[in-house]
C-alpha cells in the first residue's frame, strides 16, 4: 500500500498542476478573444469588460491550484 499511496500523491499533484496551468492558459487567451470578438462589433465593450474580468479570475485560481500541486 505504501508505494501505491504516494503514487497516487504524485499522480495528484501532477493533475493539479496541470489543471492550474490549463487555467492560467485560458485567462490568457481569453483577453485576445475578447479584442478579437469586439473589433467586428460582435460582442459589445460592456461583454468584452466582462471577459476580461472573468481571465483574471481563470488566471488567479489557476496559480492557486497551480500552488497547491507543488
Amino acid at each position: 500500500m505504501g508505494l501505491r499511496h504516494r503514487g497516487w500523491i504524485a499522480n495528484r499533484g501532477f493533475r493539479m498542476k496541470s489543471l492550474g496551468r490549463a487555467g492560467q492558459l485560458l485567462g490568457l487567451t481569453l483577453p485576445c478573444l475578447a479584442v478579437l470578438l469586439q473589433l467586428p462589433e460582435v460582442i459589445t465593450q460592456g461583454q468584452m469588460l466582462v471577459m476580461l474580468v472573468a481571465a483574471v479570475c481563470c488566471f488567479a485560481i489557476g496559480r492557486i491550484i497551480e500552488g497547491y500541486g507543488n
